[in-house]
């Protein structure tokens, strides 16, 4: 199959746009994580579906963003949940 009669792999688009969201609201609590999890569950499925069958779809590259996406944003969440649990016990009294 040519390069142009090949559909992209189901899920890998939108593990991208989670992503991302993740990587946006990463500060709200539970959301960034959420999201996050979502990215990576989608592109690892993504992935499976691919393998065996690289001949009739795209999108592998894709599906690999949407995983680094999906990592990054679920580990900017918690080292912002560590930066706020820090601040908040410095200010309390001991």
């Amino acid at each position: 199959m040519s390069d142009e009669t090949k559909s992209s792999i189901p899920g890998a688009g939108s593990s991208v746009l989670w992503g991302f969201a993740g990587l946006l609201l990463f500060p709200v609590p539970l959301v960034g994580v959420t999201c996050g999890i979502v990215a990576i569950v989608k592109a690892q499925k993504a992935k499976v579906l691919l393998q065996g069958r690289k001949d009739e779809y795209l999108g592998e590259a894709t599906a690999r963003l949407g995983f680094r996406l999906g990592v990054t944003a679920v580990v900017f969440a918690h080292l912002c949940y560590l930066v706020v649990a820090v601040y908040m016990r410095q200010g309390m009294p001991s």
